[in-house]
């Protein structure tokens, strides 16, 4: 897995870790480096990886999978990172594009396709700047907003659960604002106009865009959530993302009447109470009437003529919306690898397919093109026969076994490779080979922006002048510190640190 940044000087620094099944039949993950590099194309970050394992005296023989960001650097098919690395190992190596990033890229597409919501951000990224100001700031009892920071996988969600649950003080506040003579004539003039956004409309448009982002994004900040762990792995992987998916269709085929929207709106503007400085609650400002007078009853037409604000009703928003979200899913995990995909997620007791032959063909092609693989399965001479005879028996076996649990009550796919591997692999040599495969394959690059995070921690003011270098190796100790050091922790060596103002002296 391998991932860049830039660092304060504009230097790329680029680290890798390999995932990797320890000698006590563990998943681990250890950062093998992290280096300042002149040469960030493909080629380049390639020959920093090579580097790398050499350095660690790893081969490629046991290489199971490369796991990148999308861009063409890193995932092009000819010339990209990942190509490079299979020809270097002589066979296709399987690919996979960061689940995390895949998601943010989801949810990036949804909020640049649909009008309602750039406007709905555009919002709140006024409301943020709005109440940074101290003499505004006086007036608001909420939490502080959070401002939108497009580039985090939950930066959207963040910001729209603080707006949804603060909307009661943020309304107030710009109520009390919009007539507060010690605020400037510009200020009280935006706090009118934020309020008329927010508040001011019949269908109550900014509400029901922030109910429907808090529907559909806080099941994909779970699933993100998840995939950041250490302890996840590829299979558990798909099934959560599955599940996203699986939900998003569940909204659309029974959340989208427009009974149900504005039910939705109705009962969250039902629990928002807004009262005033002296404590007494304060009506909510009618909605305009929008009855057709009486003289006009002779007219042929008495429809409000259709325009960019009244064209669509919430509920066909809503259903854009989720429609956007499905199809952009669809694409981003079904481009390649789908059988490879399917054929681990047979491997899961959770599955429809749970040890169907047929169904792990795919993966045992795969299998069987690894070297180290390859040659345990010449020395022991298993063949497919093998695999079809381990299944035929193990899926009788374990029929009724009871799978160790997570802590979300799901079988834990680590805890089910780990009981095959450590007490069946002599009857089931296969099956526990193809399981080492699934449970190593990365999905995700997450925990080398991990080792990236800590760059925050030394690069502060004062330390303007550091080398990309020495940056690079306090990331690494960072990361590395529970393994490398026994006696101090890296908070006490940053502590130490901290206080010479040039070099530590240990």
């Amino acid at each position: 897995m391998a991932d860049g940044t830039t660092d304060k000087n504009r230097k790329e620094i680029q680290g890798i870790v390999c995932r990797y099944l320890s000698s006590d039949g563990n998943v681990k993950e250890r950062c093998i480096n992290v280096k300042g590099i002149d040469d960030r194309s493909a080629k380049g970050i390639f020959k920093f990886i090579k580097e790398a394992l050499v350095q660690f005296n790893i081969s490629v023989d046991g290489l199971v999978s490369q796991s990148f960001d999308g861009a063409s650097v890193m995932s092009g098919d000819y010339g990209g990172l990942q190509r490079l690395i299979s020809d270097f190992c002589d066979r296709n190596v399987l690919y996979v594009h960061c689940f995390l990033h895949k998601i943010h890229l989801v949810v990036s597409f949804l909020m640049q396709n649909l009008d309602e919501v750039k406007e709905y951000f555009d919002t709140t990224a006024a409301l943020y700047k709005f109440f940074k100001k101290s003499a505004v700031l006086e007036l608001y009892n909420g939490t502080a907003l959070k401002r939108l920071i497009e580039t985090r996988w939950s930066g959207h969600f963040e910001s729209t659960s603080h707006v949804h649950k603060n909307y009661g003080d943020l309304i107030q506040a710009l109520m009390v604002a919009s007539k507060n003579k010690k605020l400037s004539g510009e200020d009280r003039a935006q706090a009118t106009g934020l309020l008329s956004l927010m508040e001011d409309n019949e269908d109550h448009v900014f509400v029901f865009i922030t109910c429907m982002l808090m529907d559909v994004l806080k099941p994909i900040d779970i699933v993100v959530k998840q995939l950041q762990s250490p302890d996840e792995n590829l299979i558990s992987a798909l099934h959560v993302v599955n599940a996203v998916k699986d939900d998003i269709k569940s909204k659309r085929e029974n959340n989208t009447s427009n009974e149900k929207v504005k039910k939705m709106v109705d009962d969250f503007l039902e629990s928002v109470r807004i009262t005033s400085t002296d404590g007494v609650q304060v009506q909510r400002r009618p909605t305009r009437n929008t009855a057709v007078p009486s003289r006009f009853d002779d007219f042929l037409i008495t429809d409000r003529i259709p325009s960019a604000n009244n064209s669509r009703t919430n509920c066909q928003i809503f259903v854009e919306c989720l429609d956007l979200l499905d199809a952009e899913f669809l694409r981003r995990f079904s481009e390649e690898n789908i059988a490879l995909w399917e054929a681990m997620l047979a491997l899961s007791p959770s599955s429809d397919n749970y040890l169907d032959y047929n169904a792990l063909i795919p993966l045992f092609e795969y299998a069987v093109n690894i070297p180290v693989i390859r040659d345990f399965y010449q020395k022991e001479k298993l063949s497919r026969e093998d695999l079809e005879a381990e299944c035929r028996i193990f899926s009788r076996v374990f029929k009724d076994k009871e799978w160790p649990k997570n802590a979300a009550d799901k079988v834990d796919l680590s805890e089910v490779a780990n009981i095959v591997i450590k007490e069946h692999q002599k009857g089931a040599p296969v099956l526990s080979s193809l399981y080492k495969v699934a449970i190593t394959a990365g999905f995700t690059s997450t925990r080398v922006e991990c080792v990236f995070s800590s760059l925050t921690r030394v690069d502060s003011p004062q330390r303007r002048s550091m080398k990309t270098e020495r940056e690079a190796n306090l990331a690494y100790l960072s990361f590395e510190s529970e393994v490398l050091i026994n006696d101090i922790t890296f908070d006490d060596f940053y502590k130490a640190w901290n206080l010479k103002p040039r070099a530590l002296s240990l």
